[in-house]
């Protein structure tokens, strides 16, 4: 199919939109614009949870928007201006070795996905909220680590989660800058969707995908990746079809996409990037694949005005360059090209008829600053908080004392290093859009837990039936020796109260060791976002009365556990050990009896003058009596080795005798 703009969005210069600087955030003053790459998202917004993450390249930080808008200034991107420390607002920081230029939250908004060259590391944001639970007040904000993380053999352009908050929660596709677009359910193994592909993005509310190549849009099922459900031809009236290349698109509802092209010549962008809006009809896409003639001629494309660009910003072609952010109540989306550097943001009502806005007025439009040392200013990322309460906004135009409804926050993040707040109102609709924020979970998604691995303690794998008997004659024996010995010499023979203390049953020694004080530094690893190998403190979702109580008990537990073990293995060590010594020395008394009955041809026993052959039960007895103590985690024979060599001894030394 093809489609041509022809015909131009209506625009309004006399706008009931408005904008209003809250002021902003930065924790560096670069003395240069970020080196920032052409595909970038640097921030993140939560609107179920009131939260917001964001990059700014060199740090990954979590923070409550409410916590956020405290510490907003206006002087922020001036001389003047003194970089707050990320631990006075921040609940969590993310562990990162890369710069993380994407960020994308999972439609149920529990999971993060932050891009790093060509990996993507997934954060589980419920972790953050353990670890917040568990640190102290003066402690500084827990460090998060990923839950696993994708690697592909390509540098990643896009990640975008399935915008299904069913079924499709774990959906993802990756666009690489081999072109490729990549489609997956976690945890299952990416698939190749389609080729020479500039972006992609989902229809929200089901498994329809979208990509660009060259210009044109091709429409797919991931569940049916074989087949295409459409393919539709973008023209524009002021680029030439062989030039046009469609480099970004959003879908922002189930009928609106937003496009953004480029002129391509002799492998260079042109000066003016061209926004777009492509509406379908309802159930378009399904009846054209489906085979139903004429499905989309009601789908119609209408351009926007052209956005001024540095080309020599970024390399050719190194988008998706559109950012995009919508509010959904008002149909309206705020646009922003990522290589525009004068009028950053463009205003957009998609439906029921659209239109362009301009936002002229200087005490109501938004207008970034320049960057370090007078240098462009570039847009790395936007979203749109609805949790953080602005309060009554003072009428911007009116002379009278009028005071607005709290609005929207909107979040630019800017290549200056700045996180800069606006309040983002209507004149006419005065409903209040803001919530308070749920209570965030404190559970891992199910779709994304993976099993924990214990590396503390390597449990010995059983014993064959061989050795089992083996082991099970030696230990008789010993035990016949013990007995011989006790009724020659109690006293010699005893084995100290302590370790017959310790010689219970297994299930004995575990509840004894369970009882046993966690160590504080144990404590602190676990609950307070150590470097634990197992990440911060999660685990499989269970019914329970108070979920951060019980989230805080599991993770003892899983400590407990462990020390348990350690003390068991502690305990059957030392106990050994003294049996051992104990037999040792009834075989001694038994060797020197036979050696003073019978002795050698030179007129004294070997064990007696120290010469002569040393018999192998001597040198594999002597190395545990050696290391004969009850502090030590350590033998160096095992003890079924040992009471093998100690029967062989007894049998050679009555054999002597």
């Amino acid at each position: 199919m093809h489609l041509s703009c022809i015909e131009a969005a209506a625009e309004d210069s006399d706008a009931d939109y408005f904008f209003r600087p809250l002021g902003g955030v930065s924790f560096t003053k670069p003395s240069q614009p970020l080196d920032a790459p052409g595909p970038c998202a640097l921030v993140a917004a939560s609107s179920n949870y009131g939260l917001i993450v964001f990059s700014d390249l060199s740090g990954l930080y979590v923070v409550r928007s409410s916590e956020l808008l405290k510490h907003v200034s206006k002087e922020v991107g001036q001389d003047s201006y003194q970089p707050p420390s990320p631990n006075s607002m921040c609940m969590a920081t993310l562990e990162s070795s890369e710069p993380v230029s994407q960020l994308a939250l999972s439609a149920d908004q529990l999971v993060l996905a932050c891009v790093s060259q060509n990996s993507v590391a997934f954060f589980s944001l419920p972790d953050a909220a353990v670890a917040e639970d568990a640190k102290g007040p003066s402690q500084p904000p827990p460090i998060i680590r990923p839950v696993t993380q994708l690697t592909l053999d390509a540098a990643i352009k896009q990640f975008v989660w399935c915008k299904a908050t069913e079924a499709g929660v774990q959906r993802y596709l990756v666009v690489t800058d081999d072109h490729k677009c990549h489609v997956s359910s976690f945890p299952a193994a990416p698939q190749v969707a389609g080729e020479d592909v500039e972006a992609a993005d989902w229809q929200p509310g089901s498994s329809t995908l979208a990509y660009s190549s060259g210009n044109s849009l091709v429409f797919k099922d991931a569940l049916q990746l074989g087949l295409e459900l459409a393919k539709i031809d973008i023209t524009h009236p002021d680029v030439a079809s062989e030039s046009l290349v469609v480099e970004s698109l959003h879908w922002v509802s189930p009928q609106v996409l937003m496009l953004s092209g480029s002129e391509v010549e002799e492998d260079q962008e042109g000066g003016d990037a061209y926004p777009m809006q492509l509406t379908l009809p309802p159930g378009g896409l399904q009846a054209a694949a489906q085979g139903q003639e004429g499905a989309l001629e009601e789908a119609s494309l209408l351009s926007f005005t052209p956005v001024a660009v540095e080309p020599d910003s970024t390399g050719t072609l190194q988008g998706p360059y559109l950012q995009c952010t919508a509010v959904g109540q008002w149909e309206a989306t705020v646009l922003a090209h990522r290589k525009a550097n004068d009028d950053h943001i463009q205003l957009v009502q998609y439906a029921p008829e659209p239109q362009q806005y301009f936002v002229t007025q200087d005490d109501i439009r938004l207008a970034l600053p320049s960057g370090p040392g007078g240098e462009d200013n570039y847009v790395l990322g936007l979203a749109v908080d609805f949790c953080a309460d602005t309060g009554p906004i003072p009428h911007p135009l009116s002379a009278e004392p009028i005071d607005l409804v709290s609005t929207p926050i909107l979040i630019v993040a800017t290549s200056d290093a700045v996180l800069r707040l606006y309040a983002f109102g209507h004149f006419q609709r005065q409903q209040p859009l803001s919530h308070p924020p749920q209570p965030l979970p404190m559970e891992t998604p199910e779709w994304l837990q993976v099993p924990e691995e214990e590396e503390e303690v390597a449990l010995p794998p059983p014993p064959s039936p061989a050795a089992a008997a083996a082991v099970a004659g030696a230990a008789g024996d010993l035990a016949q020796a013990r007995e011989e010995t006790e009724a020659a010499a109690p006293a010699a023979a005893a084995v100290p109260a302590g370790v017959v203390a310790r010689a219970g049953t297994v299930a004995e020694k575990e509840e004894e060791a369970a009882r046993a004080p966690l160590p504080d530094s144990d404590e602190d690893e676990l609950l307070g976002g150590g470097e634990s190998d197992s990440g911060s403190c999660r685990g499989k979702p269970q019914e329970r009365a108070d979920p951060r109580a019980m989230a805080r008990k599991a993770a003892i537990e899983r400590a407990e556990s462990v020390t348990a073990r350690q003390t068991l293995d502690r305990t059957a060590s030392a106990t050994s050990t003294q049996t051992m010594g104990a037999a040792q020395q009834q075989w001694q008394q038994e060797q020197r009896a036979a050696a003073t009955a019978l002795p050698s041809e030179g007129g004294e026993s070997d064990l007696e003058s120290g010469g002569g052959s040393t018999t192998e039960a001597e040198v594999h007895v002597q190395r545990p009596a050696a290391a004969d103590s009850s502090d030590s985690d350590e033998v160096t024979s095992s003890p079924g080795e040992a009471l093998h060599v100690i029967q062989k001894g007894r049998k050679e030394g009555r054999k002597e005798g």
